[in-house]
């Protein structure tokens, strides 16, 4: 999946995208940058929510022309409505929803229940999902976007509403699909310890533009985090060698 020259003007004199180039790559593609630098909508665009024209191409063909680009993408929004009085393995089922029929097969039952229990909310099945709390939310449709084993994922910040612990442990699952399954990520985050840790290639996108892309250490950098997000940190690496952002006393915060 790639994107050439792609622009987007959700109306006239407000552009969004100013002709970027992007790859979603091999193993795990992050985006950062600063609030309002058209992530989201780079993420939309390459799903096909928001229309192109000759500027994003699944598997070698412009996404408008392509049928079975659903059977092979599973795209998951940053805000998810949740009006609908479906309890969470009803959800997870609609997962498969291309290839349900009138009567639900036991090999269908049977791979919502493993992919339950590999994200540990087996318990939640039978509850309605008005009734399950934010964060368990975030799990259930995460869960439910890996459950036709899509080959491209993209996913708008998959760690909101989540604490540190539940964060690693729904980065590390996606990480461990995407190696299982030889399959291509392309994740928007704020956090950038998060998308430090976890990025085979990053992606810098700031007013529209892409700053600069490639591996965690070539492009976050202390002169980027100051120029970029208007802030003083140092990097500096943890016990396994992974770099991570120690903001200075006068910083506030490190994320976007």
């Amino acid at each position: 999946m790639v994107a050439k020259k792609l622009t987007f003007e959700y109306h006239a004199k407000k552009r969004v995208l100013n002709g970027i180039d992007l790859e979603v790559g091999e193993g795990v593609n992050i985006i950062i940058g600063p609030n309002a630098s058209g992530k989201s909508t780079i993420l939309k665009c390459l799903a096909g929510i928001l229309k192109t024209k000759n500027s994003v191409f699944f598997e070698g063909k412009e996404i408008g022309k392509c049928k079975n680009l659903y059977h092979k993408l599973s795209y998951l929004p940053q805000q998810i409505l949740t009006n609908a009085a479906l309890n969470v393995f009803e959800i997870m089922l609609l997962g498969k929803i291309g290839q349900l029929s009138w009567r639900i097969s036991e090999e269908n039952l049977m791979f919502v229940e493993a992919v339950m229990d590999e994200f540990n909310i087996r318990h939640l099945a039978l509850k309605k999902i008005n009734e399950i709390s934010g964060g368990q939310l975030q799990e259930v449709f995460i869960a439910q976007a890996l459950m036709k084993i899509p080959k491209y994922l993209l996913i708008d910040e998959p760690t909101n509403n989540l604490d540190l612990k539940n964060q690693l442990e729904i980065m590390e699952k996606i990480k461990g699909y995407i190696k299982k399954n030889r399959a291509r990520a392309l994740i928007v985050l704020h956090d950038l310890n998060l998308a430090i840790r976890y990025a085979d290639t990053l992606y810098l996108v700031k007013d529209g533009n892409v700053l600069a892309f490639g591996k965690p250490e070539s492009v976050v950098s202390v002169s980027m985090l100051r120029e970029v997000y208007g802030i003083n940190a140092k990097i500096i690496k943890d016990d396994d060698g992974i770099p991570y952002i120690m903001p200075k006393a006068s910083c506030k915060t490190f994320t976007a």
